[in-house]
């Protein structure tokens, strides 16, 4: 009777676990509740957004995807991408990194038990993280990373309501201005836009492409930004122009005008590439290679 019961209680809790996979995978961890909170600070010098972002705004958009810290949705006209952060307390990032690794208490004040404290402050920490990193780019990097509005506070400024569809397909309608987002223009990824130029056979597109990539972290580098996290998925491409479009890794380093940090960002930054291309597009690895000694060789001279 009693292994009876044993196995009965793990099947029900192995149906369980498999249902919550399921859910899981077929809604990508969305729903609603996790994109709204009341508890975050509305202190961000933000703009209002201008006609052009008022009328991305006036169409239905559609699950695009969900990264660490955003559920990404693209516009029906298939030029704008919205981004609504993760704001759910209890997600498995802040227990793993907040309880059992780093102490973030300092920035939780919610509670007074302090294990508590580690979770919440680490939830506290990553969201003050990124919401400097998204300033830092609208304010600084907009061309480099295609933002075109930040919504950080809850304020009434966008005076209509805003519908998206969910990864099943169900239709919502939100009310924007309790909720914290920001838009961006709609762009290919890196390995996606790469691979549609070798199976044309647009070989000078494709060799144009390293050039504007490469071009694009010169470019943030000497404005004296780093980024935590240069990972080829966080580049992406509107026609020929590469853009970063993962804009939550960005800190100040004025260190980054330097030649010599330049240099290493910009090889560090192209590395993962290097990788993919040998296995994807070897003779786009070449000129990779040959591009970044050209450039490299270049930024040593003239600044001997």
């Amino acid at each position: 009777m009693f292994l009876k019961k044993t196995f009965t209680l793990v099947g029900l809790i192995a149906l369980f676990l498999g249902l919550q996979q399921l859910i899981e995978k077929k809604t990508h961890g969305f729903y609603l509740q996790k994109i709204f909170a009341t508890d975050i600070p509305s202190s961000w010098q933000t703009l209002p957004p201008d006609a052009d972002v008022l009328k991305r705004l006036d169409q239905p958009y559609y699950f695009l995807g969900a990264g660490s810290e955003c559920f990404a949705f693209f516009s029906a006209d298939g030029k704008s991408v919205i981004k609504f952060f993760k704001l759910d307390k209890l997600r498995p990032v802040y227990l793993l990194r907040g309880l059992f690794i780093e102490d973030h208490s300092d920035w939780a004040e919610e509670s007074s038990f302090s294990f508590v404290k580690r979770v919440l402050g680490m939830r506290a920490f990553r969201i003050q993280r990124t919401f400097n990193s998204l300033k830092l780019s609208h304010d600084y990097l907009k061309e480099e990373t295609g933002i075109l509005y930040l919504h950080l506070n809850l304020q009434n400024i966008v005076d209509k309501k805003f519908t998206l569809y969910d990864p099943c397909g169900i239709a919502h309608t939100i009310d924007l201005n309790q909720t914290h987002f920001y838009i961006q223009e709609s762009a290919t990824s890196l390995t996606e836009h790469l691979l549609s130029l070798k199976e044309k056979g647009e070989w000078e597109e494709a060799c144009r492409s390293i050039d504007s990539l490469c071009a694009l972290i010169v470019q943030r580098a000497k404005k004296g930004f780093a980024d935590r996290d240069p990972r080829i998925k966080n580049f992406g491409f509107i026609g020929q122009r590469a853009l970063e479009i993962d804009t939550g890794s960005f800190i100040p380093a004025m260190q980054m005008k330097e030649p010599q940090s330049c240099r290493q960002e910009l090889f560090y930054a192209t590395r993962e590439l290097d990788e993919w291309a040998q296995k994807n597009y070897p003779d786009l690895a070449i000129y990779l290679s040959l591009h970044l000694e050209n450039l490299l060789k270049w930024y040593t001279l003239s600044n001997e």
